[in-house]
């Protein structure tokens, strides 16, 4: 038997309630600060705030701010693939090189 869905949202990957701060340099703006909802295997959800985030298909650049004391910090490139009115969904691309 199938199981009933109440949404269309149906999700492929597990989500894990995280709650993280995020460096988010956006191409051309200023830096952000946002705090992390959830994360897949492939990305993270980012709440928003009152913030304008970047538009979908954006490449931006994601450093925790947990490691930012190391030495070399945990930079990752990611795309914007999902956003609404909380925050957005950006999917990892890989390390900053």
């Amino acid at each position: 038997m199938e199981p009933e869905y109440q949404s269309q949202n149906i999700r492929m990957l597990t989500r894990q309630e995280i709650s993280l701060d995020v460096l988010v340099a956006v191409p051309n703006k200023p830096l952000m600060t946002l705090r992390t909802g959830d994360m897949t295997e492939k990305g993270f959800y980012l709440l928003a705030g009152n913030r304008r985030l970047p538009e979908i298909g954006t490449e931006v650049v994601l450093t925790l701010e947990e490691f930012l004391q190391s030495p070399e910090p945990a930079a990752m490139r990611a795309r914007v693939v999902h956003k609404n009115n909380e925050g957005m969904g950006v999917e990892l691309l890989g390390p900053v090189t």
